[in-house]
């Protein structure tokens, strides 16, 4: 795919733009990173995160350098990113708990994690979807 559809499927709210913050020379950055337009979500990657520290692999925070470095990701991306796309929790699982259609079972998992799942689904979202026509036609690069 050229990257004109690509920033198109962005542009029309059909993809994210999610950066990975795992090396400690990208958290003494952050800030400059979360600030690049159309950066949408950031994800830390906690094990090779510990790794550029010098510690063994920590898929959750080691208190310490460890975790004040995923607090600094966190703060700095929050001054930039909705809540929604921070990580505020780390739940290590063993296996991913599916359903009979073979999808993460996301009720189950949050229970197993000792969290509580939603009481209600979520209200729908108020902003326009696109038809198919539209996003066939963004990703061909066509007009109709």
């Amino acid at each position: 795919m050229r990257m004109g559809r690509v920033l198109a499927l962005v542009a029309a709210g059909l993809a994210v733009c999610m950066v990975m913050i795992e090396t400690a020379r990208a958290v003494d950055n952050v800030e400059q990173i979360v600030s690049v337009e159309g950066v949408d979500a950031v994800f830390i990657g906690p094990a090779d995160l510990a790794i550029t520290y010098g510690m063994p692999v920590a898929p959750a925070p080691v208190p310490g350098v460890h975790a004040d470095a995923i607090e600094a990701v966190r703060q700095a991306a929050s001054q930039r990113l909705p809540a929604t796309m921070l990580p505020d929790h780390f739940i290590l699982v063993a296996d991913l708990p599916l359903t009979s259609s073979s999808k993460v079972d996301e009720r189950r998992l949050l229970t197993d994690a000792g969290l509580s799942p939603p009481s209600k689904a979520p209200e729908p979202s108020a902003s326009p979807q696109l038809s198919l026509m539209e996003i066939d036609s963004l990703v061909k690069g066509t007009t109709r």
